[in-house]
């Protein structure tokens, strides 16, 4: 009987284990002395040295620019919460993932939908900066009738620093991106219940019988 409460823990386990949602991006920068690659674009992206994980990113900072390069150090990772992402600015970031924005017709002055997403971004940040970058912000919000609530429970958004030393200028540069995947509900599949609870009560029928004996 011992044995078979055993294993009925270890079979909860690692179904539990199996809901846990992990944000990968910090762990595999450290598993390469913290440090990541960027390619500079609308969006940019950021890859994991040394792997094939790579992650999609718009710039928060609009003051402050970065470069396609190889060697960046990741400083800070922001929590799963987004406190300090507005949930607009997560809203567009899925959004643009998901593909919502893929067939949207562009402004004339404008020549790729992350470039609207990233001005969008920026005024989502800060409405008060640049009356430019809400009309994009509105032009991709009248395209689609989708919201952060739509995304919420199937998407890890957060903020990440990158830095980098300035050999001429002899300084140290950091900017901050915005960061995401798209991760599993953590409500359990119908398909998975059913499996669990066939090997629950496959456990439970074995404790009977050897109660039984």
């Amino acid at each position: 009987m011992k044995k078979i409460r055993v294993v009925l823990m270890a079979v909860v386990c690692c179904f539990i284990a199996s809901q846990v949602l992990a944000f990968p991006i910090k762990d595999q920068s450290e598993e390469q002395n913290g440090r990541v690659e960027y390619q500079a674009g609308y969006p940019g992206f950021i890859k994991m040295a040394g792997t094939d994980a790579f992650y999609a990113s718009f710039c928060i900072e609009p003051d402050r620019s970065i470069w396609t390069y190889s060697n960046y150090k990741v400083e800070n990772v922001g929590d799963k919460s987004g406190g300090d992402l507005s949930d607009t600015t997560r809203w567009l970031y899925a959004a643009y993932n998901e593909g919502v924005f893929d067939n949207i017709a562009l402004p004339g002055n404008v020549d790729s939908v992350g470039v609207l997403v990233q001005e969008g971004i920026w005024y989502s940040l800060d409405s008060s900066v640049n009356t430019s970058w809400k009309s994009s912000f509105d032009w991709l919000k009248g395209s689609t009738d989708t919201s952060w609530a739509t995304y919420k429970d199937t998407w890890d958004i957060r903020s990440v620093t990158l830095s980098y030393y300035d050999a001429y200028h002899n300084k140290y540069n950091a900017q901050l991106q915005i960061v995401g995947e798209s991760v599993p509900s953590e409500v359990p599949e119908p398909a998975t219940m059913v499996l669990l609870g066939l090997g629950v009560a496959g456990l439970v029928g074995a404790r009977k019988r050897y109660a039984n004996k």
